[in-house]
């Protein structure tokens, strides 16, 4: 789930908001010590060698040197000292990179860029702004820096894995408050990968929707800067950064003299009317075709989207509104490099085709599938056969290991390691729910290991956290035998067989069934609207080429040109906020 507008809106004003702040304020402000949290804990570490104790001391004098530096020109700048803030606000920019602080940069130049439209320094903030931005865009763009390696402290490992949940926390968060978004993103993800507490899954799922949110808000800002970089003639991040294409050697660049500023770009061309060739079945009123589309997809991150016939890539505007959806895939495009699905996107008054990055799409199974313990499949699988099954469309890992898979699988409480045949997994898949059964006939006791044998190999494992006070029901399906009892065990996408010890398995004299659980989901409106009739087409501009239809007739957002013929409206579709033109259903041709 998303955060509230209310939440996004406190999010914003902390994390990129404080440079409006500071513009209207005169200039901005430094961020308090205590925004990066210590790293955790640990044995004093042995003494350093002399060299490297004074390369440490050196490090430490040049970032306290360029913090002063930075400090120093926006106290000139604040007291009105000197007679160019916008070479103050430059220099306090470039000072704050030098000393790591990536995120207060990027303010301190974002500030200059609002304040001096037409300053002589405009250009070069744009340049070192966008090389900024793809820095703490990118997973591993805290690394290197002095203020991203404080935040990774003692977690700074070959692997992740061996560091306490509390330390990946309190890295991440360090991470986001220093505007290491890309970095930040990683380590969350990787929390939620590892077994949490209820409450800190909860906590961090929506400290991930938050990062994405801000990251969104973050590469929307540095397309506009591209763009309005674009009319000059030499490369911007080339010229800024060198032939070593690396944010570090911005300290040694001479100033640029002064550029006019860049014109703004020109708005897209509506669509030349009347188009010609045939409206795709996605995008006529008759929805019969949609319906028997068996194959699905499930979007997990918001990326590149393009209209899927000339995949054009389309304009995405704003901000993600949801992170998991699922929906109709009519080509699955198996052989593409890099593999785009074509997948269909509804919204209560639009319907489009869109073509989207594999990237972006779930690793699912394709099929109710088995899970073994090891790589020998049994010869013959029945309901009591020790294994996992998943069901058709269960988000996982998987990883290619020979003539088999090998996967990783957290559910609600479960979670299993096996493997599974290498055609069982892809990004499609043809749903199918799993068979249940009603009946429930125990409870585990505790957090329990599911064998494929009495004392044989784990087959999946059960957790519950802590604080966690759900009973978890199973099915015991014979007698015991040495110490052991083989149960079944239900989540909506898994069940798990497997032999559990006799004392871990409470009996009930009755059976008990499991029940439903169910959601829902607002609609906000727009400010500026259309009115559209139904059978209006919908064009993605540049390409024009239909790649979606109305519905029904509705009021839809306006971008621009409202008041034309083909006005340029705003929609939401598969996570994305796109830019497409309206036009007439009379104005094609062969339809």
């Amino acid at each position: 789930m998303l955060p509230s507008r209310r939440l996004r809106r406190a999010l914003f004003t902390a994390l990129i908001g404080p440079s409006l702040a500071c513009s209207s304020a005169g200039a901005p402000t430094a961020a308090p010590a205590s925004a990066q949290p210590e790293a955790p804990s640990a044995s004093a570490p042995e003494a350093p060698a002399p060299a490297e104790a004074d390369d440490a001391a050196k490090e430490v004098a040049s970032r306290e040197a360029s913090l002063a530096c930075a400090e120093a020109k926006l106290d000139a700048f604040r007291e009105g000292r000197g007679d160019d803030g916008e070479v103050l606000l430059f220099e306090a920019g470039r000072c704050f990179h030098d000393a790591g602080e990536i995120g207060q940069a990027i303010r301190v130049l974002q500030v200059m860029i609002e304040r001096y439209p037409d300053g002589a320094h405009r250009a070069d903030g744009l340049s070192l702004l966008v090389a900024l931005a793809r820095t703490v865009e990118a997973e591993g763009g805290a690394r290197g820096n002095a203020t991203g390696e404080r935040c990774y402290g003692e977690i700074d490992a070959a692997t992740i894995g061996g560091s306490t949940d509390d330390a990946l926390d309190q890295a991440a968060l360090c991470l986001y408050k220093g505007l290491f978004l890309g970095a930040a993103l990683a380590l969350r993800r990787e929390l939620d990968r590892r077994s949490l507490s209820a409450e800190l899954r909860r906590t961090n799922t929506e400290d991930i929707d938050r990062i994405r949110d801000v990251l969104v808000d973050l590469r929307v800002r540095r397309q506009g800067w591209e763009a309005a970089l674009a009319p000059r003639e030499a490369d911007a991040d080339s010229d800024l950064l060198g032939a070593s294409g690396s944010a570090s050697s911005v300290a040694e660049r001479p100033e640029s003299p002064s550029v006019d500023p860049p014109a703004p770009a020109p708005p897209p061309t509506p669509p030349t009317l009347p188009l010609s060739g045939e409206v795709p079945f996605y995008a006529k009123l008759d929805d019969r075709p949609i319906r028997r589309l068996a194959t699905r997809a499930s979007i997990v991150d918001v990326g590149a989207a393009f209209a899927p016939r000339s995949l054009a890539r389309l304009d995405v505007v704003g901000k993600p509104y949801s992170l998991y959806i699922t929906v109709p895939v009519f080509d699955a495009d198996p052989g593409g490099s890099p593999r785009r699905p074509r997948v269909i996107c509804e919204d209560r008054s639009a319907r489009l085709g869109l073509a989207i990055d594999g990237a972006s799409l779930a690793t699912v199974t394709r099929r109710e599938t088995f899970v073994s313990a090891t790589r020998q499949r049994p010869a013959k699988i029945g309901a009591r056969t020790p294994g996992v099954r998943l069901a058709a469309g269960t988000p996982l890992r998987a990883e290619a290991d020979g003539d088999v898979t090998r996967i990783s699988y957290d559910g609600l409480f479960l979670e299993v390691s096996g493997f599974v045949a290498n055609d069982a997994v892809d990004l499609v898949f043809e749903p199918k729910e799993l068979a249940g059964d009603k009946v429930r006939d125990g409870r585990l006791r505790r957090d329990v290991e599911f064998l494929d044998a009495p004392n044989g190999q784990a087959i999946a494992r059960v957790r519950r956290g802590p604080r966690v006070a759900n009973e978890l029901h199973v099915h015991t399906l014979g007698p015991p035998k040495d110490g052991y009892v083989l149960v079944r065990y239900e989540e909506s996408d898994a069940h798990v067989v497997g032999w559990v010890a006799v004392d871990d398995v409470e009996t009930y004299p009755r059976r008990i069934l499991k029940g439903f659980t169910g959601g829902g989901h607002g609609r906000s409106s727009p400010r500026d609207v259309v009115e559209l009739a139904r059978g209006t087409l919908l064009v993605a501009p540049g390409a024009s080429e239909i790649v979606g239809v109305i519905t029904r007739e509705d009021k839809f957002a306006c971008g621009s040109t409202c008041g034309d013929p083909t006005p340029l409206l705003r929609l939401r579709a598969c996570g994305h906020l796109l830019e497409l033109y309206a036009v007439p259903a009379g104005a094609v041709q062969g339809r």
